[in-house]
Formats: C-alpha cells, sequence, structure tokens
C-alpha cells in the first residue's frame, strides 16, 4: 500500500494516503466539512483535549484492548466511570464536546455513546431509553440525544437499524458463535 507510517485505520484517496485515527478524522473533516474543524483556537485545543479523551476510552475500555477482547464487560465499566465522569462534567455547561459548536469529534464522541451503551446493557438502543449507561449519566444522554437529532444523523441510524436486523439472521448468529468459541479455544 506504500504507507509512510503503517498502521490502521487508513484512508487512500487517489494519491493522498492517511494512516492513524486522529488523522483520518481530521482529513474527512478538513476535505468535506471544514466548519467542523473549530472555528477559534479555543475550539481546537479543546477538541485535541477531548480525542485524548475519548479516544482511549474507546479502545483501552471497550474495543481493541477492553470488553471485547477480554471479554470482561463489568471491568471495563469499572475501569471507564472516571473517563465518564470527567466527560460528564466538561459536557455539564456545553452543547458540544468542542463546546458550543458540532465538530469532528462529536460524531467519534456519538459513536462511543453507542458503543459503550451497547456494552452497558447488551443491545444497541439508539434512543437510550431504559439504558442504565445513560441513567447513571444524564448528561452524557442529553449529549447523545443532541446529536442522534441532527436530521442526517437521524438518517444514518435509521439505515443502521435495517441493517441490524439483517444481522439477526441466524446463520450469522451461529457464525458469531463459532467465531466466539474459535477464540477461547486458541487462547
Amino acid at each position: 500500500m506504500g504507507l509512510d507510517f503503517p498502521k490502521l485505520p487508513y484512508l487512500i484517496t487517489g494519491d493522498h494516503k492517511v494512516a492513524d485515527s486522529a488523522a483520518v478524522h481530521r482529513y474527512i473533516a478538513a476535505k468535506y466539512s471544514p466548519e467542523t474543524l473549530g472555528s477559534t483556537p479555543e475550539i481546537q485545543c479543546n477538541i485535541n483535549m477531548i480525542w485524548d479523551v475519548v479516544h482511549p476510552l474507546r479502545f483501552r475500555q471497550f474495543t481493541n484492548e477492553g470488553a471485547f477482547l477480554v471479554e470482561d464487560f463489568e471491568l471495563a465499566k469499572r475501569e471507564a466511570v472516571p473517563a465518564l465522569k470527567q466527560l460528564s462534567l466538561w459536557l455539564k455547561d456545553k452543547f458540544f464536546l468542542g463546546g458550543n459548536e458540532l465538530t469532528w469529534v462529536d460524531f467519534y464522541g456519538f459513536e462511543l455513546m453507542e458503543l459503550i451503551d451497547l456494552v452497558w446493557q447488551g443491545k444497541f438502543s439508539h434512543s437510550g431509553q431504559d439504558s442504565a449507561f445513560y441513567k447513571q449519566y444524564p448528561v452524557l444522554r442529553a449529549y447523545h440525544d443532541r446529536i442522534a437529532s441532527i436530521e442526517r444523523i437521524q438518517r444514518y441510524l435509521g439505515r443502521q437499524k435495517a441493517e441490524e436486523k439483517e444481522m439477526e439472521d441466524p446463520l450469522v448468529t451461529q457464525l458469531r458463535e463459532e467465531l466466539r468459541q474459535e477464540r477461547v479455544k486458541n487462547k
């Protein structure tokens, strides 16, 4: 592929190659929605600070190194509490993660809230209804709901729900179980 810094995720657009989560997110924002980069140095700084909270939270507690790798959701929840409290305090007087304007880090933050809700209750709720996670962190629920109320996000979630119905296929469920058993056997 010829990546100068080979790692995941990566994005190749024409001759331009980008690797690393933050770089890919910033590139997409700059190319397709530059207004989401932050309109002031303060908001741009906030984006960088928040990225350093939400990105490790996602990967250490809830994906690669966390709940899905070690399959210990309760441990992931306990270890996430300090960062979730920190995010709740941060958002208490802000509309979005960067401040009071929508930025690229909000889309990542929204997806993180969806993932945490999944781990907390074992399924996607999208609306947060009756979610133990959102009951415990109402400020994060309010944040989630603000992002979910954006028209284009609503359309995306509608498509995602349709895709999830397809994923409920018995064959897909059987394949997932076989993969889980294979992982356990290979430990």
